[in-house]
């Protein structure tokens, strides 16, 4: 229900179900509990395929005994931790979410008095909303993904968009206080079983914004994880996925807040730019336990080596990614891209590509703690840099046999 008082509209009381209880979903193939369909350009589905034996198992790659256990990769964030989830090394940020288990996220619209939210916005919301589910079921390999919950009707602000302060007057305009205003409107609401609050705007043209973190209002039995989006935004699931991904895994922004245009891994991370690949990059899915330990071949320094890295959103048990430490905080990480469900590079080609890029946790949020170095297309493809040279040998459809060596 709702009630007026002084002249605003809040939701009273709402007794809402939340989530129920989830397990880790242990699966050989991603499931989708998704009703709302993606942007037509997203077409194809992840399966799991058939490797060639040759390359998997080609006689170069060097052994497991001869590899550094894992843990010597795990690099620790060095920045200082901050109002906000993010995190790019090892352990997970605690002000993160639980990607072990599905998020239990409430959505809750928002209007103003001259900004009604709609049956149209609702139905943007709607696609929004299943997208990123169907997003993370893949980018999780069938463990994880959003169990979703609404409130029933819309927590509306006394004033104008003006006067709510929804027009930024800056790009990186501190939205906190709309957060803490909608949360004051929905007055005793039971919050306690969701992870994350989901406030959504209409899609008016005179604002537009995402925004994540944990700031804000805090009280006993409140989710500290939210989300806003308002504008032409709502109806998008990759702007979403990626605001969520702030609160429940702590990724970081892989653009630049100082240099405006500026992709520090181009267009290959949904981080980094919401127009190329939407993949999430393999580091920080191994942060979020989506890649296990066994799938990850650490070097503790670079030398002579051969690797199989199978192609990241296929799924199997197979190894995703070679990681070579630099020093404390930096590592090299190479990973392999395969055409399917979010394409490669909607920009200007569809070829897969083998991935070289480096992680230095000692650069902040938002000053680019993930940088690609390069990108091995065909054979013979190097990529020299950090003091560490990566080849490309062989290519599959299924994935790639490089070499890793110290550059001279």
């Amino acid at each position: 229900m709702i009630v007026r008082f002084g002249g605003a509209v809040a939701v009273a009381a709402v007794v809402l179900a939340g989530c129920s209880a989830s397990e880790q979903i242990e699966s050989s193939a991603p499931t989708s509990t998704t009703t709302g369909a993606l942007p037509a350009a997203s077409t194809s589905a992840v399966t799991t395929t058939s490797l060639p034996p040759a390359l998997h198992v080609d006689p170069r790659i060097t052994p497991l005994a001869e590899l550094d256990p894992q843990e010597v990769c795990k690099i620790p964030d060095v920045t200082p931790d901050g109002r906000w989830p993010g995190r790019s090394g090892f352990p997970m940020s605690p002000d993160a979410g639980d990607p072990s288990r599905d998020l239990c996220v409430l959505v809750v619209p928002i209007a103003a008095s001259d900004s009604p939210f709609t049956e149209a916005d609702r139905g943007r919301v709607e696609r929004a909303v299943n997208g990123a589910n169907e997003y993370f079921r893949l980018q999780s390999y069938g463990r994880v993904g959003l169990e979703v919950s609404w409130t029933d009707s819309i927590v509306e602000f006394p004033g104008t968009v003006i006067e709510s302060g929804w027009i930024a007057s800056s790009p990186r305009f501190d939205r906190s206080f709309t957060i803490d205003q909608a949360i004051e409107l929905m007055g005793d609401s039971d919050l306690d079983n969701f992870d994350v609050l989901a406030f959504f705007a209409p899609a008016d043209k005179r604002f537009d914004f995402g925004t994540a973190g944990t700031s804000g209002m805090q009280r006993e039995g409140l989710p500290r994880l939210r989300t806003l989006m308002g504008g032409m935004v709502i109806s998008s699931w990759s702007i979403f996925a990626h605001e969520i991904l702030h609160n429940w895994v702590g990724s970081e922004d892989l653009y630049s807040f100082v240099e405006p245009g500026t992709h520090y891994m181009g267009d290959w991370d949904i981080m980094a730019n919401g127009r190329g690949n939407l993949e999430l990059n393999s580091w920080l899915r191994w942060i979020a336990g989506w890649i296990v330990d066994e799938q990850v071949r650490c070097l503790a320094s670079p030398r002579e080596s051969t690797h199989f890295i199978e192609g990241l959103p296929i799924v199997s048990e197979r190894p995703k990614m070679v990681v070579v430490k630099l020093n404390d905080n930096a590592v090299m990480v190479i990973d392999s891209r395969r055409t399917v469900k979010w394409g490669v590079d909607s920009w200007d080609t569809d070829a897969p590509a083998t991935l070289v890029y480096v992680v230095d946790t000692s650069f902040h949020h938002g000053r680019g703690p993930l940088r690609l170095r390069g990108t091995l297309e065909k054979p013979a493809d190097s990529v020299e840099s950090d003091g560490v040279r990566v080849t490309l040998l062989e290519s599959s459809p299924d994935g790639d046999l490089i070499r890793v060596e110290p550059s001279l």
